[in-house]
């Protein structure tokens, strides 16, 4: 993900980019918030960025401390970015299942969706975002990026599994996950 933000920045201009970790996702409610694994979520992320100034780690979501619904994230920006294009990246697996997605409607209306194509999703040489009944009618950005053909759970369960992942994330990254025994158990 290091090299798609920076290359959104880059390829829409921007003078600053949020990343915003969830709280709760929408759509894994069973899953119970952890506070020390939050924690280091955004401990990992400042790390990866530490050298980008045009990059804020934004603990938004986490202080928020709720189910995370990105319109309500988006009205929170529009607030502080008052008169300003507001752009949201997604993956195109979330592109897939964008009318799920609470006021989603809302999202695709009043802000500049930009979607990141990704080599490991099934079918995604097959299928053109534009046609799915939710983008009809919508204008489909998307960033140009040499695409990687890995997920963050394949590489969570790589280190279960005791694998190096180097190949897939910077090295400090993987001494911090391997230092705090994180994605082990």
């Amino acid at each position: 993900h290091i090299m798609f933000a920076e290359q959104f920045i880059i390829q829409y201009k921007l003078d600053l980019l949020h990343i915003i970790p969830t709280y709760i996702s929408p759509f894994k409610t069973d899953i119970i918030p952890n506070s020390v694994m939050n924690n280091h979520r955004l401990e990992m992320l400042k790390i990866a960025f530490e050298n980008n100034d045009k990059i804020l780690i934004d603990d938004y979501e986490i202080r928020k401390g709720s189910i995370s619904y990105t319109y309500q994230t988006i009205e929170h920006f529009k607030e502080i970015y008052t008169n300003k294009t507001l752009y949201l990246m997604i993956g195109e697996d979330n592109a897939k299942s964008f009318n799920k997605w609470k006021n989603w409607e809302y999202l695709i209306n009043d802000i500049c969706l930009v979607i990141m194509r990704r080599e490991f999703e099934i079918d995604n040489s097959e299928t053109d975002l534009g046609q799915l009944p939710h983008f009809i009618n919508h204008k489909i950005n998307y960033l140009e990026c040499d695409k990687v053909d890995i997920s963050s759970t394949q590489i969570r369960e790589g280190i279960y599994a005791g694998k190096s992942v180097t190949e897939f994330i910077p090295e400090y990254i993987y001494k911090y996950i391997i230092k705090h025994n994180l994605y082990t158990t």
